[in-house]
């Protein structure tokens, strides 16, 4: 029931505004078990169809004059979105080297594809989903992917069906250094040397003298407190009548 009424929702977007909201709409649904996946793929296409319509009839519209254009309405949870943008783009997903080439807004939608290749190795999530999860826009995640993309950060790989529907992007991160700074295809430090270790590589150094059952010492070798001890010896015994 709930899916019916967000495809009506898409079918009946007048602008592309609202079928943004409504496609973040479907992909929170998807993250709170309200929808299937394969009730959220659909609904994907439905979207995409919905936004070839919208920008086609958009070029042919004209311009409205500046005195009946109204403000956009601010959406209530704009507030989130940013709090949630911030908050992706602050974890450390990205390093710091990468991360000075983008905008706070494309940190966190590449933090999002981060996040999913890190977990399956690629990331073949919908930009619309892939925004809705970052708190960007549509446009702010095709910024990122094509800046990614010509630093050489990632690769995507296209599967279109026809040339009005496509399947979701491959994305592969294939940055030596952003795969070590995620720990992805062997990039883990190796681990620190434990105190064990150290006192085995000790003790095997150590050699062991032959004659360990008893050792002998020459009086060059004694030390000085025996060699004294016994001349003290001899004093102690000694006294005055024995020269009588």
């Amino acid at each position: 029931m709930f899916a019916e009424q967000l495809l009506t929702a898409i079918t009946v977007s007048s602008n592309i505004a609202v079928l943004d909201n409504n496609a973040r709409l479907t992909w929170r649904s998807l993250s709170e078990g309200l929808i299937d996946d394969r009730m959220a793929e659909s609904l994907s296409v439905a979207i995409e169809a919905r936004r070839n319509v919208l920008q086609g009839s958009g070029r042919a519209m004209s311009k409205k004059s500046a005195m009946t254009r109204h403000r956009p309405c601010r959406s209530p949870e704009r507030s989130k979105s940013i709090e949630r943008r911030r908050g992706l783009a602050a974890s450390g997903a990205v390093p710091g080297r990468i991360a000075a080439h983008f905008t706070t807004g494309e940190i966190a939608a590449l933090t999002v594809v981060a996040r999913e290749c890190q977990r399956t190795g690629s990331c073949d999530w919908f930009m619309d989903r892939i925004a809705a999860v970052a708190g960007v826009s549509r446009t702010t995640v095709r910024n990122a992917l094509r800046q990614a993309q010509r630093l050489g950060l990632v690769t995507l790989q296209e599967r279109r069906l026809t040339a009005w529907r496509s399947e979701s992007n491959i994305i592969k991160i294939v940055s030596g250094e952003w795969l070590l700074w995620l720990g992805i295809g062997g990039g883990r430090k190796k681990p620190l040397t434990t105190n064990n270790n150290i006192k085995n590589n000790l003790i095997s150094g150590v050699k062991t003298p032959k004659n360990h059952g008893k050792l002998r010492l020459s009086s060059r070798e004694k030390p000085s407190f025996l060699v004294h001890s016994r001349h003290d010896h001899a004093h102690r015994n000694y006294s005055p009548s024995d020269n009588t």
